[in-house]
């Protein structure tokens, strides 16, 4: 538990930094941050325009709530960098969309 007794204090690195560590051995990267997906993307838009490796992330309508933020964001954030989008589930009626993303072309 961390100072506030919630969750578990774990070691992170922001992902531009895990460029140079993970390009050229690893295939796809999988991001997982219980409706923070979408800013993490952002954070990493140079390091996925370079790396041109596959991507998954979700959606979670849920945890976006009180956020101006829809899946829209997430598909165009994705054409811009130069990436196809397709969902591949939809849990909850739309709640949770999975989401593999690879470069286009």
């Amino acid at each position: 538990m961390n100072k506030k007794g919630f969750g578990v204090d774990a070691p992170s690195r922001p992902i531009p930094d895990l460029k140079d560590r993970v390009c050229g051995r690893a295939t796809h990267i999988k991001i997982d941050c219980q409706g923070a997906d979408y800013h993490v993307l952002l954070g990493a838009e140079e390091t996925i325009r370079s790396s041109g490796l596959a991507i998954v992330f979700g959606f979670e309508h849920y945890l976006e709530q009180g956020r101006p933020i829809v899946r829209e964001n997430y598909e165009n954030l994705m054409f811009q960098l130069g990436y196809t989008t397709t969902a591949i589930s939809n849990k909850g009626d739309g709640r949770q969309i999975d989401f593999p993303a690879v470069p286009a072309g």
